[in-house]
């Protein structure tokens, strides 16, 4: 565990994330007065594990997940810096119901639920903030169920592939940091199935690999074979 120095300017940008969410400087110093590093593949919280803590990511890559009886997992969020997990566990039954995993080395900032309850209840334009967030975050969930429960391999994995490019890298380039598995978990198939599908992709010159590395090159392309359910 180490302590959050304001001063440090690896931190700067976490700060002035937190600005813009409305928060003053004395409530930044409470939200990152503890910091924790996680290595790769390790989990950041468990699925039905007690919520004690609110979590703001600071530095890393983290996937959030639905574990099934037969420890299967479909991926329905993969979080980059300066986001804020766990908001569904604030006012409801004490526990997660989620799991969550570093994709990469992170550093994660937690805070105590009631903390955070506190916050949101003196600061109403954090509070309007992180409604829009919840909201944003609940959308992002109602499309990826969607997906998975009402199109066909090919559709999934352009879903995928689209939510990656635009929502999470801003870019045409997937990096190597997220794996087949993870496309896999995040389409709702089988790990094989996403290495025969992005070799189909290839084919049409809708992707191109360079080992890990996807690069898109005709969204429209995934788009269309996205419509197609």
């Amino acid at each position: 565990m180490k302590i959050f120095s304001p001063d440090d300017e690896n931190n700067k940008k976490l700060v002035d994330f937190l600005k813009k969410l409305g928060l003053n400087s004395s409530e930044i110093k409470i939200v990152t007065s503890t910091e924790i590093e996680f290595k790769k593949g390790e989990n950041v919280c468990k699925q039905g594990s007690f919520a004690s803590y609110i979590m703001i990511l600071k530095e890393g890559w983290l996937k959030s997940y639905i574990e099934n009886i037969h420890f299967k997992n479909t991926v329905f969020k993969i979080t980059k810096p300066f986001s804020i997990i766990g908001l569904s566990c604030l006012y409801g039954d004490n526990h997660y119901h989620f799991g969550c995993q570093a994709i990469m080395p992170s550093k994660v900032c937690l805070v105590e639920r009631a903390v955070f309850d506190n916050i949101i209840r003196g600061n109403n334009k954090f509070a309007s903030e992180i409604i829009k967030m919840y909201s944003n975050s609940l959308q992002n969930l109602y499309d990826r169920l969607n997906s998975i429960s009402n199109k066909q391999s090919l559709s999934k994995v352009c879903d995928s592939l689209i939510y990656l490019s635009e929502k999470i890298f801003e870019s045409e380039i997937i990096s190597p940091i997220i794996t087949r598995r993870d496309i896999a978990e995040l389409s709702g198939l089988a790990t094989e199935n996403i290495v025969r599908i992005l070799a189909e992709l290839k084919t049409a010159n809708a992707i191109s690999v360079d080992k890990k590395e996807i690069t898109i090159l005709d969204m429209d392309m995934l788009k269309r074979f996205s419509c197609f359910g």
